[in-house]
């Protein structure tokens, strides 16, 4: 299959790394890497992105309470240097049916659903 998950853990912060995860089922695939950080404040965020050229399957990026929580459709790239809040315990995501996805540095989610894109 190939790809890692790593986890490493610094001043209260975790990240788990996902590096050179192969799209599945396509023959020579290409890979994606992303990190999520666990802050020690509370905040999590999606860092250091990166979907390899030719990825053909729907790609979902964004952060879910779980329990089938209602969405919010977003595209991280427009909202890069806001700070939109959404409702609790709304999922936040963005989906592409073409398997590209926006390009942004980090996206940063607080307790509050409070949305920072980098």
């Amino acid at each position: 299959m190939g790809g890692t998950v790593d986890w490493s853990e610094a001043c209260g912060n975790t990240v788990v790394s996902f590096a050179n995860l192969p799209e599945w089922g396509v023959p020579n695939p290409p890979t994606a890497s992303f990190d999520v950080v666990f802050w020690a404040n509370g905040n999590v965020s999606i860092e250091n992105r990166s979907v390899g050229a030719g990825w053909a399957t729907p790609t979902v990026t964004g952060f879910s309470p779980g329990n089938g929580a209602a969405g919010s459709y977003v595209t991280f790239s427009s909202l890069i240097g806001g700070s939109p809040t959404y409702p609790a315990n709304n999922a936040i995501y963005e989906d592409s049916t073409s398997g590209t996805t926006s390009s942004f540095s980090s996206a940063t989610l607080t307790p509050s659903n409070s949305l920072t894109v980098n």
